[in-house]
């Protein structure tokens, strides 16, 4: 796995291909073409952040932070260690749960990832948890990528779904408030 472009292009990341689903290159592709006019600056949430490969994907883009989430964080922290990407930090914590702390903290993000397992079941559950504890920046996008043929509500909450995108056994949906 690398990094396909940006200030990080070319350098290895570290994955645990056992225990996680590394989103593939021509998906990082996509999410970066889809949220090509938002990167830039962006606070960047990453909900079962893995690796990070696409968090780091976007700091090398040109997003200013990334918070992921993950409950094995050991990669993501290895990989930031390699790409001195201070501007990052990680919390081995339940999804549902960081969203919950995140907004205590009064934190906002302008771009929210989501890559459950695609055998994770509350899907929309983490969608309504970002939508009422408001951790989405105004005009800020949440990108959840899942398997081709789970189908989400087009509203929960004050989010919308903007648009679908499908990518071989991957979906991508682009929400908005």
């Amino acid at each position: 796995m690398f990094i396909l472009a940006g200030k990080y292009k070319g350098k290895k990341l570290l994955a645990d291909e056992k225990k996680t689903k590394p989103t593939q290159g021509k998906t990082k592709e996509a999410i970066c073409s889809i949220l090509s006019n938002q990167i830039q600056e962006a606070k960047v949430l990453d909900l079962f952040c893995g690796s990070g490969a696409v968090g780091f994907e976007l700091l090398s883009k040109g997003a200013e932070e990334l918070v992921g989430i993950d409950q094995d964080i050991r990669m993501a922290i290895k990989n930031a260690s390699t790409l001195k990407a201070s501007n990052s930090r990680f919390y081995k914590n339940d999804a549902e749960r960081s969203i919950k702390k995140l907004a205590s903290n009064n934190e906002k993000f302008d771009i929210i990832f989501i890559d459950p397992p695609y055998a994770y079941p509350p899907k929309e559950d983490l969608l309504l948890a970002i939508s009422n504890f408001d951790i989405l920046s105004p005009g800020g996008v949440i990108l959840f990528e899942t398997n081709k043929d789970t189908i989400l509500n087009n509203e929960i909450g004050v989010l919308t779904l903007q648009k679908e995108y499908k990518y071989g056994y991957s979906k991508l949906s682009l929400y908005k408030k």
